[in-house]
């Protein structure tokens, strides 16, 4: 539920994972809602059935996305702690994402999972549709 920007400027660190109850906590340090910019934490619960994943499942998406970031950017890490620089979608060199290549990795996603175009050749996805749909999904 994020747009594209805070997915670009989002820390490693803000996410926590506790996979003995399979929750996810990731604190958001400010959004546009948030006035007094004291901050937020959402958890997510694991949305898989049994063993098997699911690909909207955002505790496992996160899960895979920390192992990947400990592969590749292991002198970013204390432990299993990331420093606090350590971007959680960086680029392969460590820095942030541009937001038009995070709407270019959205727009390549939504492809991925067979989101159809809109047949008025309207943007059926933008860089603000992760947090609308998902605005939607939560009601």
């Amino acid at each position: 539920m994020m747009r594209e920007l805070e997915l670009a400027t989002a820390r490693a660190r803000s996410v926590q994972l506790d996979f003995r109850r399979r929750v996810v906590t990731w604190h958001i340090s400010v959004s546009k809602t948030d006035a007094k910019a004291l901050g937020v934490r959402r958890l997510h619960r694991c949305a898989c059935k049994g063993t098997d994943w699911r690909a909207d499942c955002v505790f496992h998406a996160l899960a895979d996305q920390m192992l990947i970031l400990r592969r590749h950017f292991t002198d970013a890490f204390q432990g299993r702690t990331p420093r606090e620089d350590l971007l959680l979608f960086p680029t392969v060199e460590g820095a942030a994402c541009t937001k038009d290549n995070m709407i270019a990795t959205i727009l390549r996603a939504a492809d991925h999972l067979g989101v159809a175009a809109d047949p008025t050749g309207k943007e059926r996805v933008t860089g603000h549709s992760l947090r609308v749909t998902g605005a939607q999904g939560l009601s």
